[in-house]
């Protein structure tokens, strides 16, 4: 069998590295089956999972678009440890690398993880036993790669196997590129033997592949490619005309769900807290999670989610990945997410283990002009910017002076802008201010300041142009899932899903009709209306009192209906004051405390 060795530099190749292939080679007929067996207890492969074993064991590099849950770590981690040497994982988060570090050691497997976590005399002890093979895995990030402190110890490491995890990373049309991941290549520069590559990512399209491929230096690579069809995924997107009925929505959606786990994606992290605390004070075992907490308090999160001491976490992006729990039932986004690829692997987290699950976007009206926003805002002011790279320089033709950036017209002048663009340059590297003696001087060479400026507003527009396809997505007419698959699968694939419809999602079922009002319903809010305006023609609560007595619950009374968003006991009390026996007599209950409720019609979908 053909090594990956560059055929100019054979000679360098050292014994280490030969014998690293011939076990490539001799493993490559092993009965795999009992080594899952012995290692990690499973009887048989899932799909594609052998075939993606057995093309790193043969040397080759390889690329695995397994969706999420589809058992990607047993790919890498069953021919790292029967390769031999040390196997090399790249990973971007903290949190993934420590959950299969823990799952490893469980098994006796030795791994350890490298991260900000570990501190600088630990770091060395265990660099240290590292090189001296002490451990079979090690997880690191690409920025801990390419610490001076790894790149001095990596050619003293016999390194059977690198495997970059999350590998859309590396393209920047991906949804979560990180330039670090381009210079994961040059990192093994220093070798001189060329290990096997494996690169696993959930979600990638035809271009974002084509990407990896090229920045990850990847040598004729095996591709296999799962297909993202998640048949016991049910996919719905519900419109929502304010924030309330969201909320309202949200509720009906958790009791739905009651004992269930459950993950809420939030829009920002303060929206995590504010909804994480509505749902305690009703009694739901409930946390945020956010990237803003500290590393304890968000791994104290994860335990008591995975121990089901609470049942729903509400969360930002930061949460999912390294969290190994199968029996999520439900995925509910409160705001539209920034691309599909990012959406795909959030509701991926529901139903690992095969069951049937729900994934619900409550999407707001504002939602996109927000997200859009918040995409501009992370680059400077294009106008500015092009205003100082065409500013009239000095003689000396590295500086120019404040006021030259000022010459438009008074009224098109921003100073704001003008500063934030002056200070994205600093912290770039492209110039340096001098507020005394009012100038600025280019480190770089403006045309090279151009190239790397007219490469981030391509990214950006890039970033705009998925956010468009989120759009479409949430406004389209036909099967969720089809648009999925049509915008993962390779154009040769696409043709035989036009006419696919899941028989699972909003579209294909018509499910969220079973959120709409019933009849019974419909006639309560037309009662309390007109008798609201009776009393009270001016009152601002009015159209919210009718829409939560009209969506919140499948039953309903007026403790409960104090306790809804905008209520409270002041406005309860003037509603007592109201004739409500809306001659309902046959859907009332008394209770042994002398409480009367109002249950919703049998027919309702909704009555428990």
């Amino acid at each position: 069998m053909q090594a990956y060795v560059d055929q100019d530099t054979t000679d360098l190749v050292s014994l280490a590295s030969q014998n690293v292939f011939k076990m490539i080679t001799e493993l490559s007929s092993l009965d795999l089956h009992d080594a899952l067996l012995t290692h990690f207890g499973f009887k048989q492969f899932r799909p594609l999972q052998e075939e993606i074993v057995r093309s790193i064991l043969a040397g080759k590099d390889t690329v695995a678009l397994l969706p999420t849950g589809g058992g990607k770590s047993i790919c890498f981690q069953l021919p790292g440890l029967l390769l031999s040497g040390v196997c090399l994982v790249i990973s971007p988060l903290i949190s993934l690398m420590n959950d299969q570090v823990f799952h490893l050691r469980v098994k006796k497997i030795p791994a350890v993880a490298l991260n900000s976590t570990v501190n600088a005399d630990e770091q060395l002890h265990l660099l240290t036993e590292i090189v001296n093979g002490r451990y079979k895995f090690v997880y690191l990030s690409p920025e801990k790669l390419q610490s001076k402190v790894v790149q001095d110890i990596l050619p003293d490491l016999k390194i059977g196997l690198v495997v970059i995890d999350e590998a859309h990373c590396v393209s920047q049309w991906g949804h979560q590129f990180r330039p670090e991941y381009t210079q994961i290549p040059r990192s093994f520069s220093c070798l001189s033997y060329r290990p096997p590559i494996a690169a696993f990512t959930a979600s990638a399209t035809p271009q974002t592949l084509a990407d990896l491929i090229q920045h990850l230096s990847l040598n004729q690579p095996v591709i296999f490619r799962q297909s993202v069809l998640r048949k016991n995924l049910s996919l719905s997107i519900c419109h929502c005309p304010s924030r309330t009925i969201q909320y309202i929505f949200l509720q009906r959606l958790l009791r739905r769900n009651h004992n269930q786990p459950v993950l809420i994606y939030c829009a920002t992290r303060q929206q995590t807290e504010d909804v994480a605390h509505k749902l305690s004070q009703q009694g739901v075992l409930t946390h945020f999670y956010h990237g803003g907490m500290g590393t304890t308090e968000r791994a104290t999160v994860q335990k008591k989610f995975l121990a089901n001491t609470i049942q729903v976490v509400c969360c930002t992006t930061a949460f999912g990945m390294g969290v190994d729990k199968p029996n999520v039932r439900c995925v509910i986004h409160l705001a539209l997410p920034s691309t599909i690829e990012g959406y795909y692997q959030e509701v991926g987290r529901a139903g690992r283990d095969g069951q049937p699950s729900t994934c619900y976007l409550l999407a707001l009206p504002g939602d996109a002009q927000l997200q859009t926003e918040i995409l501009e805002r992370s680059q400077p002011p294009t106008t500015e910017i092009r205003q100082i790279l065409t500013a009239p320089l000095q003689s000396a033709g590295r500086s120019l002076l404040f006021k030259n950036l000022f010459t438009s017209p008074l009224h098109e002048r921003h100073p704001a802008r003008m500063r934030a663009a002056l200070q994205y340059g600093v912290t770039q590297g492209w110039w340096v201010t001098h507020q005394q003696l009012k100038q600025l001087t280019f480190v770089l060479p403006i045309s090279e300041i151009r190239k790397v400026w007219q490469k981030k507003a391509r990214h950006l527009l890039h970033q705009l142009y998925k956010l468009r396809a989120v759009q479409r997505f949430t406004t389209a007419r036909y099967c969720r899932m089809r648009q999925l698959l049509l915008y993962f699968e390779p154009h040769a694939e696409r043709k035989k899903y036009r006419l696919f419809n899941c028989q699972h999602c909003d579209i294909c079922t018509n499910s969220l009709a079973a959120l709409q009002p019933s009849l019974f319903e419909k006639k309560l809010f037309k009662k309390v209306q007109r008798r609201w305006q009776a009393q009270y023609p001016h009152s601002t609560k009015l159209q919210e009192l009718c829409i939560n007595l009209l969506l919140t619950n499948s039953t309903f009374s007026m403790e409960r209906i104090a306790q809804l968003p905008g209520i409270g006991r002041g406005l309860l009390t003037q509603l007592s004051t109201l004739d409500l026996q809306f001659d309902i007599t046959s859907h009332q209950q008394t209770h042994a405390d002398g409480s009367t409720l109002v249950s919703q019609s049998p027919r309702s979908p909704l009555t428990s």
